[in-house]
């Protein structure tokens, strides 16, 4: 019945966060790193991904004060860039460094609220709304993505960087809400 169904789903979500802790969680740097199935190895490479373990409450709150001292690889002045600034591939990828996308934004500020990290959340919120305003002052528009270092309309990768988009319209306001609450 569903209470069969419920506790088979709750085990299959521990079993899966036990996996995550022991293939990406690195004590050494504090930090969740994707894992390379081919190699059975950690990818050394920093990037947003890291604080989803805290955004879905996977992480320890020892393992997210790690995470949350990672903040400065990411953190600049309009917000967080999706990854670290060095060894990036030599062509360019639009979710690379310096862009930061809206829903990665929610995701690490969402994340540090559920550990209780309010002023490093309400921070990066603040740095990523006054970012979108100063853009839209300058273009009247709404972005996919942004340039989180130089501050602008992101860095277009294989089309141009759309305007208008519904998420970074939705993130926006719930980053609002964020910061009156």
């Amino acid at each position: 019945g569903n209470a069969e169904k419920r506790d088979r789903y709750v085990q299959q979500a521990r079993e899966r966060q036990t996996t995550i802790r022991k293939l990406m969680w690195n004590g050494n740097e504090g930090f969740f790193f994707d894992y390379d199935y081919a190699h059975s190895r950690q990818h050394p490479f920093y990037s947003v991904a890291g604080f989803y373990p805290l955004w879905a409450n996977l992480a320890t709150t020892g393992e997210a004060e790690k995470v949350r001292g990672n903040i400065t690889k990411f953190e600049h002045s309009g917000g967080i860039a999706n990854t670290q600034s060095a060894k990036l591939s030599q062509a360019f990828k639009q979710h690379d460094y310096p862009n930061g996308w809206p829903h990665q934004q929610w995701i690490v500020v969402q994340g540090l609220l559920n550990y209780g990290f309010k002023e490093d959340a309400k921070r990066l919120a603040k740095e990523w709304l006054d970012l979108n305003q100063a853009v839209f002052l300058k273009t009247s528009q709404m972005w996919e993505k942004y340039d989180v270092v130089a501050q602008d309309i992101g860095k277009p990768d294989r089309y141009p960087t759309q305007k208008g988009f519904g998420w970074t319209n939705g993130v926006f306001l719930i980053l609002v809400q964020t910061l009156s609450s």
